[in-house]
């Protein structure tokens, strides 16, 4: 997922059984392990399925920050007069209620050929960035409209990681 010098053995591969100091931390993902910083000796004993997932865990948050710095985020009112934040995902919907560090987002499901959209609950994420939230509430989204049982888990494991 990402590679860092250190400039010099100031790191320890996390991988099982190793913990030689490191000196190019790679960061990587596994469902049944997490995240963890490895060398690059260790890296490379990822099995071809890992690395399949490392591959797809790092073309998920770049689809987050895409659709978070991307979106054409807009102003809105509920029919309630209630303020939000709001952006379009497909045919789905965002919505971002709140203020800095106590903002709460739902996200509106249309089903396809139907004229009207299918609210979730209102999530509550106190001490959160709008810029969090975007991302929580695009996880979210992403975690109820995915048919791949995988990404699914991914996501819901990434959730946890953020919420």
């Amino acid at each position: 997922m990402s590679i860092d010098d250190l400039g010099g053995l100031d790191g320890t591969c996390e991988r099982e059984g190793c913990g030689k100091e490191i000196r190019y931390e790679h960061l990587t993902y596994h469902p049944d392990w997490g995240y963890k910083k490895v060398g690059s000796t260790c890296i490379e004993h990822l099995t071809q399925k890992d690395k399949k997932l490392s591959g797809k865990v790092l073309a998920c948050y770049r689809n987050i920050s895409n659709f978070v710095h991307s979106s054409d985020w807009y102003q809105g009112k509920t029919q309630k007069g209630k303020s939000y934040i709001g952006a379009t995902h497909s045919y789905d919907l965002i919505r971002i209620y709140g203020e800095e560090r106590r903002y709460a987002f739902q996200v509106a499901l249309k089903e396809k050929g139907r004229n009207y959209y299918h609210y979730k609950d209102i999530v509550r994420v106190p001490g959160k960035t709008l810029e969090e939230v975007k991302e929580l509430a695009y996880i979210a989204l992403k975690g109820v409209t995915t048919k791949d049982i995988e990404e699914k888990a991914m996501l819901r494991n990434l959730y946890k990681s953020i919420r």
